[in-house]
């Protein structure tokens, strides 16, 4: 039997128009309204659909974020439990600085951040030992279903078996350099070099996909009465999913609803004193780096909707004096700043209507950094500006020493720079120096893109230059 939650979780991703999701995005944050304790429970649930790979479904569960960051109130450490004089346990100051930041050694060690990672091509291992007919049989369903040909009304045969013989032959190859391949998509990550706060963030991801993985590999399995528990007891694998048996008027009947795994609200679960939202952020900015594009737009979109209400108060500890805490709020800030900056750097997804470039995962993430930026005080704006400024001048690329020119780069450092300007009017005069050549030059440039975020980052630079 599903919940109201359920079904309004449900909506986000099955909504019939983007009204029916919205509608239903509101009223999520009405019940985290009527049910504050809930918080940690809302945000896993609708955590699960921010990297969707339809559209829509994204945009519904970042209005979801929306809606439940506007019903939790401001986060006040002087007046959390434990008062102002008590020091908190652990107090993690390990953040990146701009002084960190480097477009070269970036570009030279960092992954480039593309469409996927190419899994979707690979051969479904479910397809092993298969014959040829078989494998085809497999494949032709699979299209359909891709397609959305797979009414029951459509008689024609769309696809024939030659379609895919070819394919098939192409991608006959021996299992073991296959499985190989596979293997080492993801590389082992070196936890010694990195710090504290990223080990702790890296295994905080790493417990949730093993949750998820642990989602899929349940699901497929639906076999009913004793044997089930049977089969599972001989093989070794211990059920500890919880369940509610509801008998139905007259007896005949009984619903089984299974209960959602409490490990799964831990993820988002903060230590007292600390920021509600703490968890989730730093989740999500690990997701800023996923290898899929949804993924990385999902959490962009995600980070902009609680920062542009939570952002005053982020990375705050209760225990901590007021001066203290808005030194780590900076620090906090100036850590997601650079994590963008590094997404701006590596960001290569891009698609094409008509002759415009939409690049959906650089322009959120200029969005979620003009937000952030309202928060900055002068001396971290500074660095930010000149960080992407470096990121316009980089993407220019050099002749005298062989540096291969980046449009992407530029068309990144100029999009941040237009959202920065647009966002803090107070520091217009001092945002011009630098602004202005970069955006001047930019109208030079060959590309078209370019030249046309560098007209967009002049608007709000008009007033400051007509006085």
């Amino acid at each position: 039997m599903s919940t109201r939650l359920d079904r309004l979780i449900t909506l986000l991703d099955t909504g019939a128009t983007p009204l029916v999701r919205s509608t239903a995005a509101r009223q999520i944050g009405g019940i985290q309204k009527q049910h504050p304790s809930e918080l940690f429970r809302l945000l896993a649930r609708v955590y699960e659909y921010i990297g969707n790979r339809s559209w829509d479904t994204r945009i519904a569960a970042a209005q979801a974020f929306d809606a439940i960051a506007k019903e939790v109130s401001d986060w006040d450490p002087s007046s959390s439990s434990g008062g102002g004089d008590v020091k908190p346990a652990i107090v993690d100051d390990d953040f990146l600085t701009f002084s960190q930041f480097d477009v070269d050694s970036v570009i030279r060690h960092g992954r480039l951040l593309l469409a996927s990672a190419g899994k979707e091509y690979d051969e479904d291992d479910s397809m092993e030992g298969l014959d040829a007919q078989a494998r085809i049989a497999v494949q032709r369903a699979q299209i359909k279903k891709r397609l959305g040909l797979g009414a029951q009304f459509m008689d024609v045969d769309l696809l024939d078996d030659a379609d895919l013989e070819a394919a098939q032959a192409r991608k006959r190859k021996p299992a073991e350099p296959v499985k190989h391949e596979v293997a080492v998509e993801e590389p082992e990550i070196d936890m010694s070099k990195l710090s504290a706060r990223e080990r702790n963030r890296i295994k905080r991801k790493q417990r949730l996909d093993g949750k998820k993985k642990s989602k899929v590999d349940l699901g497929p399995k639906k076999t009913n009465g004793p044997s089930a528990n049977t089969a599972d007891t001989k093989a070794g694998v211990v059920s500890t999913t919880a369940v509610d048996i509801t008998e139905q008027p007259g007896g005949d009947a009984i619903v089984v609803e299974a209960k959602k795994a409490d490990s799964r609200e831990a993820l988002f679960a903060i230590s007292e004193g600390s920021w509600p939202f703490e968890s989730l952020v730093e989740i999500l900015c690990i997701d800023l780096f996923d290898a899929k594009w949804e993924v990385r737009h999902g959490a962009g979109m995600a980070l902009r909707e609680i920062f542009k209400t939570h952002g005053h108060s982020a990375g705050m500890l209760a225990g901590l004096s007021s001066q203290e805490n808005t030194k780590r709020n900076q620090q906090f800030l100036e850590d997601v700043c650079v994590r963008l900056m590094c997404v701006f750097t590596l960001d290569r997804f891009g698609d094409f209507v008509s002759d415009h470039v939409v690049a959906p995962v650089r322009e959120t993430c200029a969005q979620t950094l003009g937000v952030v930026s309202q928060y900055l005080t002068q001396p971290v704006l500074v660095e930010t500006q000149q960080a992407l400024l470096q990121l316009v001048r980089r993407g220019a690329g050099d002749q005298a020493s062989s540096v291969a020119p980046i449009w992407e780069a530029r068309h990144s450092g100029l999009s941040g720079l237009r959202y920065v300007v647009a966002v803090r009017r107070d520091m217009a005069s001092m945002l011009v120096t630098g602004t202005l050549d970069a955006a001047l030059a930019g109208l030079r440039d060959h590309d078209d893109d370019v030249r046309s975020v560098s007209a967009e980052t002049l608007l709000p630079l008009v007033d400051t230059l007509v006085t």
